[in-house]
């Protein structure tokens, strides 16, 4: 079986800001990832989020610094989604 939602990284111009799918990583049995893809976010932004399956943060918050949100988070981000759509399906 695989994920319900499959989109990535959503950008809203509104107060939702960045929003993560961590909940990919979860349905597909790979907690781990998810966790450190959340621990990333937290680091990265500077912000307590608590969400576990869809953190989002303020736009603002990734563009601060810019260079190591797109490092430390949004390409290691899809480099695990990669990852995981290359592993087989569970039973």
């Amino acid at each position: 079986m695989g994920a319900r939602y499959t989109s990535g990284i959503g950008i809203y111009a509104t107060s939702r800001g960045v929003e993560l799918n961590l909940d990919v990583f979860r349905e597909l049995g790979s907690d781990a990832t998810a966790d450190e893809m959340h621990e990333r976010l937290r680091r990265v932004t500077q912000i307590d989020v608590t969400a576990k399956r869809w953190p989002s943060v303020p736009c603002e918050s990734l563009v601060v610094d810019w260079a190591a949100a797109r490092s430390e988070l949004i390409e290691p981000y899809f480099q695990a989604r990669f990852v995981l759509s290359r592993q087989p399906a569970s039973a």
